[in-house]
């Protein structure tokens, strides 16, 4: 009786261990994807709750995680993105400036604990990472409630492996869209930097065209005017003259070029 009272003391601590280890790896998965210094989960219960603060002070920190968990108290998602002027916290979080948490829930739907991200900074979260956020608490879900499922009944080796496969299963998809959001954001830095030096030697030849072209326009300037000078001069000659002759006309427009030609 002692020795099956203990060995269920063993498999149960096991059990808790391994739920341990899953949700320490989806935070960590959470903390490098939001590039926060805080996530937590927060087990009502206080059997499964786990935390990564790297900050200063990580006692003052989590005191004001809890202040501000007692003081989302909906069951719903919070994002605070300054708490420092966020009505709701009324400027309490000296340390934690941003604060977002989303309710977990049991199979039966009662709500068992919160699923936490903050910074010592102010951010924003855009609409893909809320709902990325939704789809990470329900992977925590996931992994605290696998023992409440019919696998429990399996054998404790089979359970195991079964275990480790739920595991590998549900973190695939969230690691393929993490590589993808990590793809797509290099593919548009590089899109971005290409465009932005396109951008610059289009700017630079436009520059130089533009110049070009008031060179020309200034030329095209001074010899219509040259011109229309040379033809009054000639004009006027022609009018003031009863008589001329071509030798006449050949050295006034003589003249006018060397003229031009000194100027």
């Amino acid at each position: 009786m002692n020795s099956s009272y203990a060995n269920n003391i063993n498999e149960f601590n096991t059990q808790i261990y391994e739920i341990k280890q899953e949700i320490t790896e989806t935070l960590t998965l959470m903390k490098q994807f939001y590039d926060v210094s805080i996530v937590k989960f927060v087990d009502y219960n206080a059997l499964y709750t786990q935390q990564i603060i790297s900050c200063d002070d990580p006692y003052k920190a989590d005191s004001e995680l809890n202040s501000l968990a007692q003081t989302c108290t909906q069951e719903k998602l919070y994002i605070i993105e300054d708490t420092l002027f966020d009505p709701l916290t009324k400027g309490r979080c000296q340390q934690v400036r941003f604060y977002s948490q989303y309710p977990i829930y049991n199979l039966d739907n009662s709500l068992i604990g919160v699923l936490i991200i903050a910074d010592i900074s102010p951010k924003t979260l855009i609409g893909s990472q809320k709902e990325q956020f939704v789809s990470f608490a329900q992977l925590l879900q996931t992994q605290l409630n696998k023992h409440f499922t019919p696998t429990k009944t399996v054998k404790p080796s089979q359970t195991k492996s079964l275990n480790r496969f739920v595991h590998l299963f549900s973190l695939a998809p969230v690691a393929f869209l993490i590589a993808l959001v990590i793809c797509s954001f290099s593919a548009l830095l590089l899109y971005t930097l290409d465009k932005k030096d396109k951008k610059s030697a289009y700017a630079i030849q436009t520059q130089q065209l533009r110049q070009t072209l008031f060179d020309a326009l200034e030329r095209f300037d001074n010899q219509a005017l040259y011109i229309t000078q040379k033809d009054k001069i000639v004009a006027g000659f022609l009018k003031s003259q009863q008589s001329y002759t071509q030798q006449q006309l050949s050295d006034l427009v003589k003249t006018q070029v060397s003229s031009r030609a000194r100027a």
